[in-house]
């Protein structure tokens, strides 16, 4: 009897272990290494052109800034995470930003063109916000990402996530933007975070030797083999950014009407 006693608690011990509730964290948040503990080699380095629709965009709020990253999805809009916008007094847009140095432009807007989702919360539900921009031309070197249709799960499908890894509090500057290869997951590997993953939301994880610390708050989440948007990053875990925990990423389908109408509504401003 003792002995099953014993048993059972191992048992139950090395369930709670292997089942770690996961908090949810702000992705920018989650502290980078230290430097002697982290090089920025992870991913790989984009082609000329290849990410050409990513954007740097430096927040400003009084005395007050964070770094997040966003997509161009039109000439005259760019979408990202409601939590980079929220707060935020100002924004300063880089496009063409594959080198932060060698940017190929610069645009300023206020809090007046940002347009943030009326539901959005602080679990990071409805986590998505558009910004509207004077009008861009394209190039070979700013382009726009394809919006998906509303219907479509992209669960279990390969696809890349890029960022700078401009992390709060960190010393570290990564001038180049960085491409990480991942696979979407269905929900259920994301049940360690609890009630507050929604099916508004996409669960993707990083492979064994990749991490998040490349990653920004609203770094874009694309097909493989075309730049169709279906995710953008929102959060991570309390664990760290390299412990190759599931990551949430806003499900754009789920926002695609919102998106549209948006837009339209403020089209003439």
């Amino acid at each position: 009897m003792q002995n099953f006693i014993y048993l059972t608690l191992l048992l139950l011990v090395a369930s709670s272990g292997s089942n770690k509730q996961l908090k949810l964290q702000l992705l920018r948040n989650i502290p980078l290494p230290k430097a002697q503990q982290f090089d920025f080699f992870g991913g790989y380095k984009p082609a000329a052109n290849e990410i050409n629709y990513v954007v740097a965009l430096n927040f400003r709020s009084g005395s007050s800034s964070w770094f997040c990253a966003g997509t161009l999805i039109a000439h005259r809009w760019l979408l990202t995470v409601a939590s980079c916008t929220s707060g935020a007094a100002q924004v300063k847009i880089s496009l063409g930003a594959s080198n932060r140095r060698r940017m190929q432009s610069v645009l300023r807007v206020s809090s007046k063109c940002f347009f943030a989702h009326a539901a959005y919360n602080g679990y990071y539900e409805n986590d998505i916000a558009l910004i509207q921009i004077p009008y861009v031309e394209y190039t070979p070197r700013v382009q726009a990402a394809i919006l998906p249709q509303a219907s479509g799960d992209y669960s279990q499908v390969r696809a890349l996530t890029a960022g700078w890894g401009e992390h709060k509090g960190s010393s570290l500057h990564n001038l180049e933007l960085r491409v990480v290869q991942l696979r979407t997951l269905h929900n259920a590997h994301c049940k360690g975070y609890g009630k507050h993953f929604t099916p508004d939301m996409i669960c993707a994880q990083l492979p064994n030797k990749e991490h998040s610390c490349h990653l920004d708050s609203g770094s874009p989440l694309v097909l493989r083999r075309q730049p169709l948007l279906i995710g953008i990053a929102s959060f991570g875990t309390q664990l760290g950014c390299k412990s190759n925990a599931p990551l949430g990423y806003t499900r754009i389908t789920a926002y695609v009407s919102w998106i549209n109408n948006t837009m339209q509504a403020n089209e003439n401003l």
